[in-house]
């Protein structure tokens, strides 16, 4: 019984190690965590002794527990739960069919009944868990960084495929070789317990390389949805300085006209068209002005954005003429930042929508922070329906600061995030 205990936690463990390794947890109290693994140990400990006798049942019970702590402890959908179960329930059977085929060499007349005998039993299952924890260490580095990339359900239900097919070929020839044995019945026992691991990581190869072609088309995508960005606030900026010169242009004649008219003591049509400029001033300022153009006009575009989706933004600028960013790096930082803020801020409810931007070049730093209400998530890539693209923009937004020789800081509190970017000019 203790063996049992000790075993079933030793596999607890080993389950949690293989699903993160593809799947996020969800934001939970460490005391609820531990008591739901304390349950799973519980319950495989009775599955273990209760359906000793009865293998297929015992290991299709023990998989529809797996889903169901693995769908109450991790994120994602049914299907990846279902085939991640699957999968690691495959790496232990396997596993252990490996260890039962290699014993059979020595001792070929080895029986199902025998192994269950306490000492035989515990050297099997240790070996056989020490095995799996180096297959699922192999397979956590070779997935590292890659479980936030989206796959579509219906390939995991393909990749279930050989899981399902090794363990029921497992069954089968467990007790087609139950007893006695030759030598030439010995080999091919151990070659198909070989060839089963083998087929089975080779399965994962399979599911890298579909996450490598998702990740290269969701890359593509980010990369093409940057370039329309960098391409629209360029050509803000172009549009902008055509308005400006056909302004000084209108205001060098208006001049000369408000000095004709005044020569000639004509007040009433001078105050005329000075209100007529007024008015056209006051409807076509810009809200902020930096100093740097580039800014500016993403600044006060993000402004309108956020105006029209009721966000309240409050903005505190100072002299921004002389931060020496490259123009795309200035374009994906403020751009993805305040992008973020005012994704997390439109979510919230309409009176608590507020984004707070402060943007200044002190002490040869330029500083740029951004404050704004989010509702409670537990990092910056939870608010889209595509987390990676979204996780993507804040990779890109680091990237570009740390090419600049910076810093970004990024914090969730109750209620608020913040992001804060310093970089020396």
């Amino acid at each position: 019984m203790i063996y049992d205990i000790v075993n079933s936690i030793v596999y607890i463990v080993l389950a949690n190690l293989f699903y993160s390794s593809f799947l996020e947890r969800k934001k939970q109290s460490i005391v609820f965590r531990i008591s739901v693994d304390v349950l799973w140990i519980v319950l495989s400990v009775l599955l273990s002794v209760v359906l000793s006798d009865f293998l297929i049942i015992k290991m299709i019970m023990a998989v529809i527990l797996n889903i169901v702590i693995s769908m109450v402890l991790y994120e994602e959908g049914v299907s990846k739960h279902a085939a991640l179960s699957v999968m690691f329930y495959a790496i232990v059977m396997v596993s252990d069919y490996l260890l039962w085929s290699i014993e059979k060499r020595f001792d070929p007349e080895l029986m199902i009944e025998t192994m269950m005998q306490n000492s035989i039993s515990i050297y099997m299952g240790t070996v056989s868990q020490l095995l799996q924890f180096i297959v699922i260490m192999l397979i956590k580095r070779f997935f590292r960084g890659s479980k936030a990339t989206s796959i579509r359900s219906v390939m995991w239900i393909v990749y279930l495929v050989f899981p399902i097919y090794s363990l029921t070929l497992i069954v089968a020839i467990g007790y087609s070789f139950n007893g006695p044995i030759n030598s030439f019945q010995t080999n091919v026992f151990t070659y198909t317990a070989l060839s089963l691991l083998i087929f089975n990581l080779g399965v994962y190869w399979f599911i890298r390389q579909e996450m490598q072609r998702t990740l290269t088309i969701q890359k593509n995508a980010i990369e093409t949805t940057h370039a329309d960005e960098i391409f629209k606030l360029y050509e803000q900026i172009t549009n902008e300085r055509d308005i400006l010169g056909k302004r000084e242009h209108e205001y060098k004649n208006i001049t000369t006209v408000l000095y004709g008219l005044a020569t000639e003591g004509r007040l009433d049509e001078i105050v005329k068209i000075l209100k007529a400029q007024n008015e056209r001033i006051i409807n076509n300022a810009n809200v902020v002005e930096t100093g740097n153009r580039i800014i500016t006009t993403i600044i006060n575009a993000k402004y309108a954005e956020s105006t029209e989706k009721g966000i309240s933004m409050r903005i505190k600028l100072g002299d921004l003429s002389r931060v020496k960013i490259d123009d795309i790096d200035c374009i994906i930082i403020i751009s993805n930042l305040i992008n973020n803020a005012i994704e997390a801020s439109s979510l919230c409810p309409k009176d608590k929508r507020y984004i707070l931007i402060k943007a200044l070049n002190e002490d040869g730093q330029f500083i740029f922070s951004i404050h704004n209400s989010c509702v409670d998530f537990t990092d910056f890539s939870s608010n889209k329906n595509d987390i990676v693209s979204h996780g993507y923009g804040i990779r890109n937004a680091k990237d570009a600061v740390e090419r600049n020789g910076g810093n970004l800081y990024m914090e969730i509190k109750s209620g608020e995030c913040a992001a804060v970017v310093i970089i020396p000019n």
